[in-house]
């Protein structure tokens, strides 16, 4: 899939790309992928987008004025309700083990109310956005970009448009926000649930000599641009550290040919919130009702994708024509209206539960290639996933291998047929066949890399 990328990185002189006397080719790949690629256009922003960042200027500001050990960047759909409180499935249990930590939280929406969540300090990274916009926009005045010709080449014969002089900005602008920090907190560590949207300050952070550790969020493979780097031009702008799912992913940086990181740096820690539903007791009373009144229960997981159109056509196909299934359908986005869509009966949002409460009570989860199929079976749950251009078996036909835990369909008619004929296989069986993807053990994973950190920094 990422053939077109490879070829960039082998062709081109894209190290020669400069701006304020930044290597700029490493962030750039990231915005040229998802347009090129995905047809994301990573700049936009809605106005609701915009109204609730000013909103949340303020939050928790106050905390910004203290000295922690350890910072954790991360966002507000990394939480989940685990027994009444909304944690932080990536990083509240480092701030528990570690302690001193201070949480920026990424909202797209409004921050959770203080009572509903750990007691952990947490800044809204919204502060930061406002810097960062003010400084790129009346800072940085220079237009000079070395070696343009090269950025302009590329563009053109792949026929892409991304506002290359903002994202450069705003990446010098990271980096410039983060020195200004550094001059305050002295942290021994900093945690980022997703590096990609952090480049300005990894680098700035790297270049002090301060751990950056990311901790996968998503789906790493060899499809994901941003995993995998086919010229090394500046590795400060990557973590240092990748804490993963499963031991798997280090298949991906085994490779010669990639120069993301050090495979010895991949460190394969679990995942918490499957480690959790797993072992909790989930029994919510509207899907009991389902599970009497349909054969089947499926919880299909949903992505802010192009794909989603196809998907829920596919999905309303095959409910009109199996009304002994019912499809419980997870959009990325709850708040999005689907009245216009038109579902039977039998194809339900689900808006009551998160992806994790529903999968775990579901006869089978399906996608097109969420990364819950990934975790899925770590949750005693088998997978049905929906092949639509390709897409599952790009990004799963060399990971999900066993054909008793994951099948992949075509077709509404296959998605029916699986289905019903699919043998339901005990819990354990399906868990233990994920342990390469999700790795056990989580908590005393977590306890092994807090106390390196420690020894580290003695």
């Amino acid at each position: 899939m990422l053939d077109d990328l490879r070829e960039i990185e082998t062709n081109y002189n894209v190290e020669d790309i400069e701006f304020g006397g930044f290597k700029m080719w490493p962030v750039l790949r990231i915005y040229f992928a998802a347009k090129y690629y995905s047809n994301v256009d990573s700049q936009s922003v809605t106005t609701s987008v915009f109204s609730n960042f000013i909103r949340n200027l303020f939050y928790g500001v106050k905390h910004l004025f203290k000295r922690y050990d350890y910072l954790y960047f991360s966002s507000i759909d990394q939480r989940k309700n685990v027994d009444s409180q909304f944690i932080d499935k990536s990083v509240d249990s480092f701030c528990s083990e570690l302690g001193s930590g201070l949480v920026i939280e990424m909202s797209s929406s409004n921050h959770f109310n203080k009572k509903d969540v750990p007691q952990n300090p947490i800044i809204s990274k919204s502060i930061f956005y406002f810097f960062i916009f003010i400084y790129s926009k009346f800072f940085i005045r220079s237009k000079q970009i070395k070696n343009a010709q090269v950025l302009e080449s590329i563009l053109n014969q792949y026929e892409v448009d991304i506002d290359y002089l903002t994202i450069m900005k705003r990446v010098i602008a990271q980096y410039r926000l983060m020195k200004i920090l550094l001059k305050f907190h002295k942290p021994k560590a900093v945690f980022f649930v997703c590096y990609y949207t952090n480049m300005g300050f990894i680098k700035a952070l790297r270049e002090k000599g301060i751990k950056v550790i990311e901790i996968q969020h998503g789906l790493i493979n060899d499809s994901h641009d941003a995993y995998n780097v086919f010229k090394e031009i500046d590795n400060e702008y990557y973590p240092e550290f990748l804490l993963t799912f499963g031991s798997i992913e280090k298949d991906v940086f085994k490779k010669h040919t990639n120069n993301f990181i050090d495979v010895n740096k991949v460190i394969p820690i679990g995942n918490f919130y499957t480690d959790y539903i797993l072992h909790k007791s989930v029994n919510n009373e509207r899907i009991n009702k389902l599970k009497v009144q349909y054969k089947f229960v499926v919880t299909v997981t949903g992505q802010n994708h192009y794909t989603e159109d196809i998907l829920i056509k596919f999905l309303k196909d095959a409910a009109t024509k199996a009304p002994d299934v019912c499809v419980l359908y997870v959009p990325r986005t709850v708040s999005k209206s689907y009245d216009n869509y038109g579902f039977p009966k039998n194809l339900i949002k689900m808006d009551w539960l998160n992806c994790y409460e529903s999968i775990v009570q579901s006869d089978f989860h399906s996608t097109v290639f969420s990364s819950c199929a990934l975790e899925a079976p770590s949750m005693g749950i088998q997978n049905i996933l929906i092949n639509i251009n390709n897409l599952s078996k790009e990004h799963f036909g060399d990971i999900l291998v066993n054909p008793l835990i994951t099948q992949f369909v075509n077709s509404s008619d296959e998605f029916i047929e699986i289905i019903r004929s699919m043998d339901k296989l005990p819990k354990n069986q399906i868990v233990s066949s994920n342990s390469n993807i999700i790795f056990p053990g989580y908590k005393n994973n977590i306890i092994q890399f807090s106390n390196f950190l420690r020894n580290e920094n003695r």
